[in-house]
């Protein structure tokens, strides 16, 4: 079992502290860091990935998750393959239909058929393939200056090499991943846990994807085992990770102590550690 970390990065704290964390994970050897996308709860998520890539080394990097109907499937793409480039190959995605960011843009989360659709399509545009652009729904369906016949993502054959894991709170829902993912994001609302993940899908695991990996619901709706302290932020550790830090600052991290950052900053960003398990 693997361990990972999930990072909301609140808006209007700086982007600091969601640098101190990820390098925090990493030095604690976590596999993968997750960072929230809610354009009106948190600061974007593509730039603090950025900011993260060039602060670590080694550690995997993802949205957690974003979704294509606020971001376009080739706005994503370009995003994912950027992020690749700079991580020098350590990007993942996670994608979902969509929860707090499309419904504060006044639109619904992706039904199945679109996701399905949206995530083909920018798996061929990050495997290098032209494809034909989406079509547009009826009241838009006319021509457009400058509208072209196929999209090719420059780049792809070097960079576009990136997992997918999608996101699901279902397990209906949980069937798409074996068509189109590489790895299935649970929400703790089906299980909390690797355990729980398990038991979601039935005995034994009947969804055909690499990887799942479980999302804590709260970071104080079960009990913890852990809690790691730094200037600012929080990290929250259900389980303990392969590398296990035996005091708060043995991981690098600076302590509260002594500490001028003003109390309005140490409330966040929150990170809640996700479980991972190969199936």
């Amino acid at each position: 079992m693997r361990f990972s970390v999930m990072i909301w990065p609140y808006s209007g704290v700086g982007i600091e502290p969601v640098v101190r964390l990820a390098q925090c994970a990493e030095r604690c050897g976590f596999e993968t860091v997750y960072v929230g996308d809610s354009q009106m709860l948190w600061n974007d998520v593509y730039v603090c990935l950025a900011c993260c890539a060039q602060a670590t080394s080694r550690v995997r990097l993802a949205p957690g998750v974003t979704n294509l109907v606020t971001r376009h499937v080739t706005v994503t793409a370009n995003a994912m393959l950027s992020l690749n480039m700079l991580s020098r190959g350590r990007a993942v995605l996670g994608v979902g239909a969509g929860d707090s960011a499309v419904r504060t843009a006044g639109l619904s989360p992706a039904k199945r058929d679109r996701l399905r659709r949206d995530v083909v399509m920018l798996r061929r545009l990050l495997s290098g393939e032209a494809v034909e652009p989406p079509r547009p729904s009826a009241p838009e369906n006319k021509t457009v200056w400058g509208q072209v016949a196929t999209l090719q993502l420059a780049g792809a054959e070097e960079w576009g090499k990136i997992p997918v894991e999608i996101a699901v709170m279902s397990p209906k829902a949980a069937g798409l991943v074996g068509e189109i993912g590489d790895g299935l994001i649970v929400d703790g609302h089906m299980g909390g846990n690797a355990e729980g993940a398990r038991a979601a899908f039935g005995r034994p695991v009947t969804v055909p994807a690499r990887r799942v990996v479980t999302r804590l619901a709260s970071a104080t709706s079960r009990p913890l085992t852990r809690r790691l302290t730094t200037t600012g932020p929080r990290l929250w550790i259900r389980s303990v990770p392969p590398r296990r830090a035996t005091s708060p600052t043995s991981c690098g991290c600076p302590t509260r102590s002594g500490s001028n950052t003003p109390k309005s900053s140490r409330r966040s960003p929150k990170v809640t550690a996700s479980p991972s398990i190969s199936i």
